[in-house]
């Protein structure tokens, strides 16, 4: 009778391991997707940026050819294109770093998805054992 109930004690305890591992892996499951949903959203950012550079190149390269047409207004168009320019190169380091943080994003959420498999594993294996000695207490207390 003390085994058995040794077993089911064992059982019992194996139970909340169990329910413990499956709650670390559903929220490892919601970080996962919070992680995910931050990749989206930065690149989305990046292609904002990237088309933003893009328009600011065009408008540079519009800027650079009314500079070269007009004598008198050529040192204002030029200067307004080097701004355009400066613009444009701010807009790519900004679409470029926004890519990077997109990059990491996605590898985080990777790095999530794996932890949550192998959280969700132990979940399984917990269940198992704790399935397992729930059997070997009910044959026991048979005994």
């Amino acid at each position: 009778k003390k085994k058995s109930e040794t077993a089911e004690a064992t059982a019992s305890d194996a139970k909340k391991k169990s329910e413990t591992a499956e709650a670390t892996a559903s929220d490892a499951k919601k970080k996962s997707e919070t992680a995910e949903a931050t990749a989206l959203a930065a690149k989305d950012k990046s292609k904002t940026a990237e088309a933003t550079a893009s328009h600011a190149n065009e408008k540079s390269e519009r800027a650079e050819a009314t500079a070269s047409d007009a004598n008198k207004k050529s040192e204002t168009a030029e200067a307004t294109a080097l701004a355009a320019k400066d613009k444009s190169q701010t807009a790519e380091a900004t679409a470029s770093d926004a890519k990077k943080k997109s990059e990491r994003a996605e590898a985080t959420s990777s790095d999530a998805n794996e932890k949550l498999e192998r959280a969700e594993a132990t979940a399984l294996a917990a269940k198992d054992k704790s399935e397992t000695a729930e059997s070997t207490a009910l044959a026991a207390k048979d005994k």
